[in-house]
C-alpha cells in the first residue's frame, strides 16, 4: 500500500498555484485527490503535504468541489468507524483481562436495564423515589389521592 501511496503522490504534484500537470482534466484530478484521501483516512494535512499544498489550500479546493467536500466526510465518517472498532475491541479485551475500570464504565454506560446507574442518575433515582414516598405519606394523611399529583408537581418545579 504504501508503494501505492507513492505512485498517487507523484502523479499528483502540483504548487501552490495549480497542479503540475495542467493538461490532466478534472475528473483525474479529483480522482487523484479522493484516492490520496482514502489512503490517508481523510487527513487533509497528510494530503496537502503529498501534493505540495497548504492545508488551507487544499480545504478551499475541497470547498469548491462538492462532491470532495461529501467524499472527504465520507472518509471521516469510515474513520471513525475504525476508531469506534478499534475502541470498542480494546474494552472487550479489557473486561476479559478483568479491568476493574472497563467493568465499570459498561455498567454504569449500558447497564442502566439491569440496575447500574452512573453516580448522577443514582441521585435522580433517590429523588424521585423519596418525592414519591413523601407524595403518598401527604396523601393518606390528608385522605385526598389526588394530593400526590400536587405534592409531585411542587416538589419536581422546586427542583428544577
Amino acid at each position: 500500500m504504501g508503494n501505492d501511496i507513492e505512485k498517487m503522490k507523484n502523479a499528483l504534484l502540483v504548487g501552490p498555484l495549480g497542479f503540475a500537470n495542467r493538461n490532466q482534466n478534472i475528473t483525474e484530478k479529483l480522482g487523484h485527490v479522493k484516492r490520496l484521501l482514502t489512503a490517508e483516512r481523510g487527513f487533509v494535512t497528510e494530503v496537502a503535504k503529498a501534493i505540495q499544498w497548504s492545508p488551507t489550500e487544499l480545504q478551499q479546493y475541497i470547498a469548491e468541489h462538492p462532491d470532495l467536500k461529501d467524499f472527504l466526510l465520507s472518509c471521516r465518517r469510515d474513520l471513525t468507524e475504525i476508531l469506534l472498532d478499534l475502541a470498542e475491541n480494546n474494552l472487550l479485551k479489557a473486561l476479559e483481562n478483568g479491568q476493574h475500570w472497563a467493568t465499570q464504565f459498561v455498567l454504569t454506560h449500558k447497564g442502566a436495564e439491569r440496575g447500574y446507574l452512573p453516580p448522577d442518575k443514582i441521585k435522580e433515582k433517590i429523588i424521585e423515589q423519596m418525592a414519591q414516598e413523601v407524595a403518598n405519606v401527604v396523601a393518606e394523611e390528608i385522605n385526598d389521592p389526588a394530593a400526590v399529583n400536587r405534592v409531585l408537581a411542587k416538589i419536581a418545579s422546586k427542583a428544577s
